[in-house]
């Protein structure tokens, strides 16, 4: 429903129905994505209320790497990586921030 309503750039009941999503299915990282895509700016995303659960480190991160908040995106992925040591992706994520 919220792929839906971001079609129809209905972006803030599609941020509401993505935020439903991952606050019930926090491992559901397809809705994060779609979530993140939605959060254009800080402010948005620090307007959320989002579940207490590790998953919000990985979007947090995505997030502000997307917005270009690099230093933010590698002390979350730098949190991550003590987290789950050796993780590919952690570390690919830390070098395009450093980029």
């Amino acid at each position: 429903y919220g792929i839906v309503l971001r079609e129809l750039d209905m972006k803030v009941q599609a941020r509401q129905v993505f935020l439903e999503s991952v606050n019930l299915y926090p491992w559901n990282w397809s809705a994060w994505q779609d979530l993140a895509h939605l959060c254009n700016t800080r402010e948005i995303v620090d307007k959320l209320n989002l579940v207490n659960h590790w998953m919000v480190y990985f979007f947090q991160a995505d997030v502000s790497l997307e917005l270009q908040q690099n230093q933010q995106s590698k002390a979350k992925y730098k949190y991550l990586s003590q987290q789950f040591p050796q993780n590919n992706h952690i570390l690919a994520q830390i070098a395009t921030a450093r980029y």
